[in-house]
């Protein structure tokens, strides 16, 4: 199959990835995919949870002056978290929280089916992927593990991977 971009006719290489605004030669637009989708699974650090990021095969929003206030985008994030809409270019999204994502929390994201690219095109289905935010570890203590000649009455201290509030963390102790 030939592809037409802004008027040429040529014969893509193969494994060449899909560049946005590609028309096939049958006229009809491509259907719209999520290229790539991020964070997911569960995060390693607190910094892989700055934002939400999706990528899509075709434009999305025309480009504009970046909006004030929260912007607008189609995810649906669970729990609900507040923050911002940016898009980068007209194919990428990004979700800024408000604050930073909660610590060991799970999130779903969904792209409804119905989201439209500027073509036209939508999704063939819901796209949905889940990631969870970096857990609290304990990672010293002092006394430390197995030490000698510890009193009797020690101060007992902890150091965790990220701040934790001494009365939430108190139950699990």
């Amino acid at each position: 199959m030939g592809i037409i971009v802004w008027g040429l006719h040529f014969k893509p290489h193969p494994g060449v990835v899909k560049q946005a605004a590609v028309v096939p030669v049958t006229g009809r637009p491509l259907p719209l995919e999520v290229l790539m989708a991020t964070p997911a699974g569960s995060i390693g650090s607190a910094d892989e949870t700055d934002a939400v990021v999706v990528c899509f095969n075709q434009p999305m929003a025309s480009l504009t002056v970046v909006p004030q206030g929260r912007g607008s985008g189609p995810l649906k994030i669970t729990p609900e978290i507040k923050g911002k809409y940016r898009w980068r270019g007209t194919a990428t999204l990004v979700f800024t929280p408000e604050d930073k994502f909660p610590p060991g929390t799970k999130f779903t994201v969904t792209i409804p089916k119905e989201t439209k690219s500027l073509s036209g095109a939508s999704l063939k289905e819901d796209y949905t992927w889940e990631f969870e935010t970096l857990r609290p570890e304990l990672v010293g203590t002092i006394p430390y593990d197995k030490e000698n000649w510890i009193s009797l009455r020690p101060d007992i201290y902890l150091y965790f991977n990220m701040p934790v509030s001494p009365e939430r963390s108190k139950k699990y102790i």
